[in-house]
């Protein structure tokens, strides 16, 4: 009857957005010596994302405060999750996951297990909408970035 009494009177029911966030993707396709990358590091906008994830010196031994060093303690900042992440698909094929963003481009960096840059590509990205819809949005996919890896 409510219904009937909203159309009647032209008042149309707003439907919400199912989707409260997504990942978009970007593919990375290797070409040529796949086998000597080791990892990657990926820069979008002005944040960087090494994978895997370079490892930090051992954690220190926990300290003992005394109060007058508690009055004047200040903790490290926390860290912040990145703000993307990569995972590999196979041997020749990566993917890197980004949370709700769509850079206009991305700098991709292959890296051997010295960490020296095998292969570096500035990429435009065209994003193509996967999921969602116009109105509400939704996932997203862009590439794949061809990364060529020297013999």
């Amino acid at each position: 009857m409510l219904l009937l009494g909203l159309a009647a009177t032209g008042c149309s029911i707003e439907v919400g957005c199912p989707a409260i966030g997504w990942s978009n993707s970007v593919n990375i396709h290797l070409n040529g010596n796949a086998g000597e990358v080791a990892g990657f590091e990926v820069c979008a906008d002005s944040d960087c994302v090494t994978w895997p994830a370079l490892q930090e010196g051992p954690d220190e031994p926990l300290k003992l405060l005394t109060l007058d060093q508690l009055s004047s303690y200040a903790p490290a900042p926390a860290s912040v999750p990145a703000p993307f992440s990569i995972s590999r698909v196979d041997e020749w094929n990566w993917q890197i996951s980004l949370a709700m963003t769509t850079p206009d481009k991305l700098t991709v960096r292959a890296l051997s297990a010295t960490g020296q840059v095998l292969a570096e590509k500035v990429s435009t990205l065209e994003w193509l909408r996967v999921g969602g819809s116009e109105r509400c949005g939704g996932p997203g996919e862009a590439g794949p970035v061809n990364l060529d890896i020297p013999s």
